[in-house]
């Protein structure tokens, strides 16, 4: 550049507009990547809280007078029908364990493993799993 002359010239110029397309292209891939998957972290945390309020249900039959400790079970609710939720189901396991044999301990009479799975309806992806052991 002339030292007479301010400014860019046309080849700078050109240089400057696809160096800055270039960044705008790679933002911009960033962005879409990023936004479609900004959904996952709420849905992870609403299926997690799904399964610890599963194991708390069972937890609290426990003390009932009416439902009891055999009240756990195994239980595959399906497809949610809960305000806001869906979209989610869960499915809860319940394994017996004798006492004294891991991880019962001795002084039980027995336990009860749970352990709860939250999957999505829509796309069957496991979100959230849970495990409990309840003593008798």
């Amino acid at each position: 550049m002339n030292k007479h002359n301010s400014g860019f010239s046309l080849i700078e110029l050109i240089i400057a507009i696809v160096l800055l397309s270039m960044i705008g292209s790679v933002t911009a891939l960033i962005y879409t990547t990023t936004l479609g998957k900004a959904h996952l972290p709420r849905k992870m945390m609403q299926a997690e809280f799904l399964s610890l309020e599963r194991i708390e249900q069972a937890w609290a039959n426990t003390y009932s007078d009416s439902l009891g400790y055999a009240s756990i079970i195994d239980d595959n609710e399906g497809a949610l029908t809960t305000i806001g939720y869906a979209d989610f189901s869960r499915n809860m396991s319940v394994l017996t364990i004798a006492a004294g044999v891991t991880p019962c301990p001795t002084f039980a009479n027995e336990c009860k493993q749970l352990s709860v799975v939250v999957t999505d309806s829509n796309t069957s992806d496991s979100l959230a799993q849970s495990t409990a052991l309840i003593i008798q």
